[in-house]
């Protein structure tokens, strides 16, 4: 926060929900500048049935949406994952009305959760709900379709919204255990009425891979939307590195597309906030291509394309697999690498991290495309107040 006026975020709060509120108020105790004001719309059982997916309809939340916006909210949104179950044409009805009744910008649960998945790199999720198992399969559905693989799931079979709340850290600490092994980039605690955010830092610690915790996720976003990204260390992957992360994976989407390249990674080395380099901060794909994602098995640092890089603090052109200083063997091994360009991340002459752009077959990397990773670099150390020496072409 910039100090100099505060962000009002309004959250429309299932009625039934007990958990919400003290956490979300916990975790904007830790933010300067950030006050958080809530409203209730009726929501008391869940389940598949029209009677209650009606409680999710557009007439009631504008009703009590209306009354956020007599405080002036900059950011209004509807704190329930119901757009989980109910699909995104109803969400996208939903976000409408919020926007109208309040005249601020509007997000979900669900469309924070999903944000967040886009900002980590997250493919392939295990699920962990308090819900019955016909809601947890139109969930599994939702996901699907907008990119999701769900693969693992563990609910609790609960129906009524307000039991959802008695559910202890302890159970949700081994519903996540139970699903996050199974190959997943990450766990999704999907209800607003568990209290996962407690547990998400140390969940991550153990498991090994991000905790997405509902709660945590719309205040993330919804400070996103609003203009103002959160920055919170101590609560998981997502509060400390999901805005940059977000921001990041929108530039290397451009990168990708502006080089007509197969892969597009960036690499950080900054332990405030959290990033080594034998992780990917960011990657964007082409159909078909693999990710590298979650490949941790390369110690970066050793790397004699690195150690040039270290050395020069100039890109490194790479256009065939042999070409010095050699593209690492794990690269055109087991993700087809054949060509590269690695553009250096400095601050004041100190290697940070890089950019690279990989091709899946020998090519001749064009001055456009040069310019392009200068131009991306210099936004990114720029981005991260790092003073770099290197040179835009």
């Amino acid at each position: 926060m910039n100090g100099v006026t505060r962000l009002r975020v309004g959250m429309l709060v299932p009625s039934s929900n007990t958990a919400l509120e003290p956490e979300v108020s916990r975790l904007a105790a830790l933010v300067p500048d950030l006050d958080v004001h809530f409203s209730r719309v009726r929501v008391t059982r869940i389940s598949t049935a029209p009677a209650s997916d009606s409680q999710f309809d557009a007439e009631p939340m504008s009703a009590a949406a209306t009354l956020l916006g007599d405080a002036k909210v900059d950011v209004v949104a509807w704190a329930g994952t119901a757009g989980s179950w109910i699909g995104p044409e109803r969400e996208t009805e939903l976000l409408s009305a919020l926007r109208l009744a309040t005249g601020a910008p509007a997000t979900t649960s669900t469309v924070a959760l999903l944000a967040a998945c886009q900002a980590l790199g997250i493919k392939r999720v295990g699920l962990v709900t308090p819900y019955t198992e016909d809601v947890v399969t139109k969930i599994c559905g939702t996901y699907g379709r907008s990119g999701l693989e769900v693969v693992g799931e563990a609910h609790l079979g609960i129906a009524d919204n307000w039991s959802f709340g008695n559910v202890t850290p302890s159970q949700i600490r081994q519903l996540a255990r139970d699903v996050g092994p199974h190959e997943a980039d990450a766990v999704l605690v999907v209800c607003t009425n568990l209290r996962g955010t407690g547990v998400v830092a140390e969940l991550e610690m153990e498991l090994g891979i991000p905790v997405l915790d509902s709660i945590g996720a719309t205040l993330w976003h919804a400070a996103i939307v609003a203009g103002r990204p959160l920055q919170l260390a101590g609560a998981g992957d997502l509060l400390a590195q999901g805005s940059l992360r977000l921001w990041l994976a929108e530039h290397t989407t451009r990168l990708l597309e502006s080089t007509g390249a197969d892969r597009v990674t960036v690499r950080l080395s900054d332990p405030t906030l959290g990033f080594d380099v034998d992780s990917v901060a960011s990657e964007a794909v082409a159909p078909g291509i693999p990710a590298i994602g979650r490949e941790r098995s390369i110690s970066q640092w050793e790397l004699q394309t690195v150690r040039q890089l270290q050395i020069t603090l100039a890109p490194l052109i790479q256009e065939r697999s042999d070409a010095p200083p050699g593209i690492p063997e794990l690269l055109k091994a087991r993700y087809g690498v054949r060509a590269q360009l690695l553009g250096p991340l400095d601050d004041t002459g100190e290697l940070k991290g890089w950019i690279s752009i990989h091709s899946s077959v020998e090519r001749e990397w064009e001055p456009s495309d040069l310019d392009a990773l200068a131009t991306a670099t210099a936004v990114v150390c720029d981005r991260l107040g790092w003073h770099s020496g290197v040179v835009a072409r």
